[in-house]
């Protein structure tokens, strides 16, 4: 694993989309909102967990509609960072950094600059949102979903399937809730056992992930979807990722595809005719497992 992934930085803010869902707050914390067109009866609950740069970008928002239409499902994106996630500026930041300097001013003082803006942005959040507050706040979500009535949405009294989706920086916590520690199990609605976190989970170009350790012994069904040219997993990284889930009773997907990198199934350029191809095969992959594995 690097120490440093530049691409988990890169990326195209989309302008083209308009998001459609609603802002609530749900569990406390500020949640987007998407639900199906036209009134459909939602067959599920999708929670997204963001990248490093939260649950209000266009593109988030734009994924999470087009799940909502395709499920069809209800999809939360929550505000994981309360409020505090990295500046999407560091799209263009970084690729002036890795540009090469057209002149000594670019070289000597902005490629400096730029640098020191992604520093006290980024370090801040690693703080504020290191493994030790983030991943308790997921899962205290989750539960929060799991203990109370069923949304509205849905039919009163009947368990709703619940997935989730990391993406970058959000993908290890959706392979932790997969694990389905038994520490993390608790009591549903209406009583009776203690029920895991997530029905299954999908991640897209996951970061973070301690390989092998994170990818043993989980124990809902996990979906990954990653490139070849991953610039954070790695190859060997992911022929063993691959190798660990696929021994665990074919309960498990990785889907590798062939030249995307990291951060393809949120952040591409839409005017990327390949970049384009990678992301709705990404989002195809997700919808895919979760019809597999809904109840409905």
């Amino acid at each position: 694993m690097p120490s440093f992934c530049a691409r988990c930085f890169q990326g195209t803010l989309r302008g083209d989309i308009t998001p459609m869902g609603t802002e609530e707050t749900i569990h406390g914390l500020d949640v987007y909102v998407a639900r199906p067109d036209d009134g459909r009866k939602p067959i599920g609950l999708v929670v997204i967990i963001s990248d490093v740069f939260g649950w209000n970008t266009p593109n988030i928002r734009g994924l999470a509609d087009s799940y909502a239409r395709r499920g069809p499902f209800v999809v939360y994106v929550p505000d994981i960072v309360e409020g505090m996630p990295c500046n999407p500026d560091f799209f263009g930041w970084m690729d002036g950094i890795k540009a090469p300097a057209p002149d000594w001013y670019t070289l000597l003082v902005m490629k400096p600059l730029w640098i020191w803006r992604i520093l006290a942005d980024f370090v801040p959040f690693g703080w504020r949102c290191r493994n030790g507050i983030a991943q308790p706040r997921i899962f205290n979500f989750f539960g929060a979903i799991r203990q109370s009535p069923s949304p509205p949405e849905f039919d009163p009294g009947k368990p709703v399937s619940v997935g989730a989706v990391g993406f970058c920086w959000g993908g290890k916590y959706a392979v932790m809730l997969a694990k389905d520690a038994p520490s993390s199990r608790v009591g549903a609605h209406g009583g009776g056992s203690l029920v895991p976190l997530v029905d299954c989970a999908f991640t897209a170009h996951p970061s973070l992930l301690s390989i092998p350790s994170d990818v043993t012994d989980v124990g809902m069904p996990l979906a990954v979807g990653t490139g070849d040219g991953d610039e954070w997993m790695g190859a060997e990284s992911t022929k063993t990722m691959t190798r660990v889930l696929e021994a665990q009773g074919g309960k498990h997907e990785v889907e590798i595809y062939p030249g995307a990198m990291h951060g393809f199934a949120l952040r591409g350029d839409p005017k990327d005719p390949k970049q384009t191809e990678f992301a709705l095969q990404a989002e195809d992959q997700a919808v895919k497992w979760f019809h597999k594995h809904f109840s409905y």
